[in-house]
């Protein structure tokens, strides 16, 4: 049976293996982001499983990952999305991460999050079984 564990252990591999060239940022890991230029922050969330009903002992997992593509404010919104689809393009729809545990639905973005100190593209991955 996959766990948890194993499927945001293969969400990370997937982004460390493909070597883009941006600083990333895990969860409860220690990071500085950069002064200028881009950097990834990855998030994993799992989500409640689907039950198959009292009769089968049978629950799909299902969640999502998040990678939201930061830079520095007046960067411009193009480099955000052209790395975006970079990180989009790993997560095709139907690949495998990992068991029986699949990419559900084609990488999305959400609106872009203007902060004080930097800008976020947030990139959605949704998995399930």
């Amino acid at each position: 049976m996959t766990t948890n564990s194993d499927i945001a252990q293969a969400f990370f591999s997937i982004i460390d293996s493909a070597a883009l060239g941006y600083p990333i940022a895990y969860p409860t890991k220690s990071f500085t982001p950069p002064d200028s230029g881009h950097w990834l922050e990855v998030s994993f969330m799992p989500n409640s499983g689907i039950d198959q009903g009292l009769k089968s002992g049978t629950v799909l997992m299902q969640g999502l990952a998040q990678v939201n593509v930061c830079g520095r404010p007046d960067t411009g919104l193009i480099p955000l999305h052209n790395i975006s689809e970079q990180v989009g393009a790993l997560f095709p729809k139907n690949l495998v991460i990992s068991g029986n545990v699949r990419v559900s639905k084609t990488p999305y973005n959400t609106d872009i999050i203007p902060l004080e100190d930097r800008i976020i593209l947030p990139l959605t991955v949704m998995y399930s079984e």
